[in-house]
Parts: structure tokens; sequence; C-alpha cells
């Protein structure tokens, strides 16, 4: 067993993991101090590799959590949906006709800048 106690700018170095991500698992609770001597907290290796463990476990729940969705009691899809799309069927779309000039001439939306600071 390992007695050496290292700050989280030691562990950091040691490990090779971002001191950011060390003080984001002290505030989450997973990296516990080992011992506090004044103001500095310090680690050990037993403590880092127990963290680094319940993170691990923390990223695959929440994965796992997205992927299976709550249960829900038998959803089914309403008999609205089906008999709007019989009506659709019924009823054929028209085309719409502009007095014979459809595609004649240059629409607003399609307008360059230049043409329309003419206008």
């Amino acid at each position: 067993m390992d007695y050496h106690r290292y700050t989280i700018n030691q562990l950091s170095r040691l490990t090779g993991t971002s001191k950011h991500l060390l003080y984001d698992w002290v505030r989450r609770g997973l990296l516990v101090p080992t011992q506090i001597s004044g103001n500095r907290k310090k680690f050990s290796i037993e403590a880092f590799l127990e963290a680094e463990r319940l993170a691990l476990e923390e990223v695959q729940k929440k994965e796992l959590d997205r992927f299976l969705s709550s249960p829900r009691p038998n959803e089914r899809i309403p008999e609205s949906f089906f008999d709007s799309l019989l009506n659709l069927n019924k009823a054929p779309l028209k085309a719409t006709h502009h007095n014979g000039n459809a595609n004649k001439g240059v629409t607003s939306h399609r307008m360059s800048h230049k043409i329309k600071e003419n206008l």
C-alpha cells in the first residue's frame, strides 16, 4: 500500500489527468481527500483510482439511461391520425396557377440584393 499523499497538481502530473477534471471530481464528491494539512488537501493514489472507477460508472449509467426510455403505458397512435391520412387520399392536391404567368419573372426570395436596391 502506497502511503504517499499528493496535492491536486502533483496528482495531475503523476497520473497525466487534467487538474480541472480532478477539481471537478472533488467538487462532485468522487475524489475524497485522504489528508488535510492546514488549508491543503492531499489525496492518495487509491483515492484517485476509486474516483476514476466511480466516474466511469457514472458515465456508463448516463449512457444506459440515454438509450433506455422510461416505461410508458401502451402508447398508441391516435385514430385521428389515420383518419387524416384517409381524407388526404380522397381529396387530391390542387396545383395553384397564377393566371398563366407561373415561373415568369423573378420572385422576391430569389432576387439578388442589387436588384432589390434598384426597385
